[in-house]
């Protein structure tokens, strides 16, 4: 909750959000290109008052013997970093190399800012551990800041207490009570009651500071990849106007270009597991301007089908996830989850990692690897198995039209990137995160490489020839 009297900010961890503690690589952050200058002590007092606005931003995770985990609030001042740019591109190094650095998630802070300045132009970038934030909450935090500078007493009227994504706060959706979900509903407590019944006899408890080691381990052997790309003004609204001709969504029509040109350029690849993200805030009864963790997800199943028409695949994909969409309404994933132990989906996340990246982690976790590896009948393991089984191949993951305003007195936003979690994928997973901002389509490809593996430098490459063709593909191909 809120304290309003003595402006304190404390609650326990909700298991949805859980499951990015025990994540290395669970780092989110966007990138705000505004033209016009910024001065120093203007953006470090902006930044500063974000902590009354979104208190949240201003706390760290504190264990209890229980299991549970809770965010305190903490007087540890924010990271801030000012730095003069010497290219439009510098963003893009600043953010690899960000992502190669971990939250201490005991003693905070969980978020960094920088200002990467000139006399006419400005990166800001806003990092944080994805337990602070979101996509969609980061934008809101940029268009704060902006706001601040241009009038730095403006007042912001934020309910705190019913914006989380907790399953007493979403709208459920009422189904008909029939058999089936009676059935169904039945299955699931079964589950849910076995699982932690068997958690409860044998937990494994790990300390904070693992989760530090983890990420460490991962960037020593791996390296970070970040693309960015924009579209036109032009090309943006000739997209969105072929999706609502053909009366399917951009994200589908996104999903198939990308496998599309993945299976002319990447023939190796045989996993085309997708992930298409899942906004909770149309679920939350009140506040919607919220910066929380307010995703979950679905998983899609698609091979692109080279016999037919893009169209024609687009039209299959977009009706399996509707399909999916409808079946989500009653948000059951939120509601399973929910029933879960925290420190069960802690190490069910580290059981994750131990099974898909063993090289990384074995000399790291040698305590756990005998409990938690693949060969382990352990309950996180098992967990870990089933989710290891749906891991995507890809994920877009389209915000949409940012909700931000295009000019702030005396500066103007031009371009806005964001990097979602979840780099901890498999070898050639490739997450893409797009936005559109004063109508264009904004993109960025992220994955990782181990580099010592021989084929790193190829796949690089093939990156940027994915990226290429992929844009090709969505500008012209599909207008032919």
């Amino acid at each position: 909750m809120y304290n309003q009297v003595y402006k304190s900010y404390e609650r326990e961890i909700l298991p949805q959000e859980a499951i990015f503690i025990r994540s290395p690589g669970a780092l989110i952050a966007i990138v705000a290109q505004v033209a016009g200058y910024i001065e120093d002590d203007k953006f470090k007092e902006a930044v500063k008052k974000l902590r009354k606005i979104y208190p949240i931003l201003n706390t760290v995770l504190k264990w209890h013997e229980n299991g549970q985990v809770w965010l305190r609030e903490t007087k540890k001042d924010f990271n801030i970093n000012i730095i003069f740019r010497n290219s439009d591109m510098d963003f893009e190094d600043i953010i690899k190399n960000e992502w190669t650095k971990s939250f201490d998630l005991e003693n905070g802070p969980l978020t960094r800012f920088i200002l990467l300045k000139s006399s006419t132009k400005s990166e800001i970038i806003f990092i944080t551990h994805h337990l602070i934030s979101d996509g969609i909450g980061m934008t809101i935090i940029i268009d704060t800041i902006l706001q601040l500078l241009n009038d730095p007493n403006m007042e912001f009227d934020i309910d705190h207490e019913h914006n989380l994504p907790s399953y007493k706060n979403l709208i459920k959706y009422v189904e008909k009570r029939n058999l089936s979900s009676y059935f169904r509903n039945l299955l699931n407590s079964s589950i849910s009651y076995f699982l932690t019944y068997r958690w409860n006899r044998s937990k494994i408890h790990m300390e904070p500071k693992d989760i530090i080691k983890s990420h460490e381990s991962l960037f020593k052997s791996h390296e970070y990849i970040v693309v960015t790309d924009e579209f036109t003004e032009q090309s943006t609204s000739s997209l969105i106007e072929k999706c609502k001709k053909y009366n399917v969504t951009v994200n589908s029509a996104m999903t198939i270009a990308f496998l599309k040109c993945r299976s002319e350029i990447d023939k190796g690849h045989k996993n085309f597991n997708q992930l298409v993200p899942v906004d909770l805030r149309r679920h939350l009864s009140k506040n919607k301007r919220s910066i929380n963790c307010h995703a979950t997800s679905i998983h899609i199943k698609y091979k692109y089908n080279p016999s037919t028409s893009f169209w024609d695949n687009t039209k299959q994909y977009d009706k399996k996830v509707k399909s999916a969409l409808k079946d989500h309404k009653d948000i059951s994933q939120v509601q399973r989850i929910s029933t879960f132990p925290i420190d069960l989906i802690e190490a069910s996340i580290l059981s994750q990692r131990i099974q898909s990246l063993p090289e990384v982690y074995y000399d790291y976790f040698k305590d756990y690897y005998k409990k938690l590896g693949s060969k382990s009948n352990h309950v996180a393991s098992i967990i870990a198995k089933s989710a290891l089984n749906i891991i995507p191949a890809s994920s877009i993951t389209n915000l949409g039209q940012a909700k931000l305003s295009g000019n702030y007195g005396s500066i103007s936003l031009e371009k806005i990137f964001v990097y979602p979690s979840g780099i901890a994928y498999p070898k050639n997973s490739i997450i893409i995160s797009a936005i559109t901002l004063n109508n264009k389509l904004m993109l960025a490809y992220h994955t990782i490489i181990n580099k010592f593996d021989k084929e790193a430098h190829e796949y690089k490459n093939m990156i940027l020839k994915l990226k290429e063709r992929f844009k090709e593909i969505l500008i012209y191909d599909i207008h032919i």
